[in-house]
């Protein structure tokens, strides 16, 4: 449900053009994809002890848990920005 939710965030800010012309975050993503496979590939292809796994997966999940409150909070003060016919948002 998160990943769908996430997957809608990412198109909408696509069609709002957030993101055009900005690619950091996808050659980000990919470092990130290569330094994981390189730290297995070091392993052997194998089991990577527990405490090394351990020290890198604790700030993963915490921040990918921070990321995901944001998508949600971003996402719901949109929503609270809509135009309706009754009301529209604020001028800043």
């Amino acid at each position: 449900m998160v990943a769908f939710a996430a997957g809608l965030a990412a198109v909408w800010a696509l069609r709002k053009q957030l993101f055009a012309g900005n690619s950091r975050g996808w050659n980000l993503l990919k470092q990130l994809l290569l330094w994981a496979v390189w730290i297995w590939k070091q392993a052997g292809y194998g089991i990577i002890p527990y405490g090394d796994n351990m020290r890198r997966s604790l700030p993963a999940v915490t921040l990918i848990m921070v990321a995901v409150q944001i998508v949600f909070s971003s996402f719901f003060m949109s929503v609270l920005g809509l135009k309706t016919a009754s009301r529209h948002p604020p001028a800043t």
